[in-house]
């Protein structure tokens, strides 16, 4: 009795899963194709109108900004859970990238850095507020 218990909890919480997070396979086999990163990156554009899939209607297909597209990958981070929250988007070029890998973070915390002129003179280079952010290799501020 216990056993035949035990398996119709696990069948309800596999419902409950898949009623919340739909069909795995999909968002499995787009991820084996694009990357994790490239995944998000696909549904970035999605909220930007600047992808759309072949396979649904495009007429309230959304048109976000930048800024609004990333926010509600942001809420789906840190307060849904859905996201991983390593990934972050740059500031400058707007690509999403795994902060695990690559990428910079720049806050009040951020050491100065050393950087050299053509003359051999050290320079330091201090960061700005406006320059605090998340950045992808290819966009640091300092290099």
């Amino acid at each position: 009795m216990v056993i035949v218990s035990m398996l119709g909890t696990k069948r309800k919480e596999r419902r409950v899963t898949e009623s919340v997070f739909g069909r795995e396979s999909d968002s499995q086999a787009l991820i084996k194709e694009l990357g994790c990163s490239g995944y998000l990156q696909r549904f970035y554009e999605f909220l930007q109108g600047k992808f759309h899939p072949e396979n649904i209607y495009e007429k309230d297909c959304p048109n976000l900004s930048k800024e609004q597209a990333w926010h509600v990958i942001y809420c789906m981070q840190e307060y849904f859970g859905i996201f991983d929250d390593r990934f972050e988007c740059c500031k400058i070029c707007g690509t999403i990238f795994d902060s695990y890998e690559e990428g910079t973070s720049i806050n009040e915390d951020t050491e100065p850095v050393e950087q050299y002129s053509i003359g051999e003179e050290t320079q330091i280079h201090r960061f700005t507020e406006a320059e605090y952010g998340h950045y992808c290799g290819d966009c640091r501020p300092d290099e």
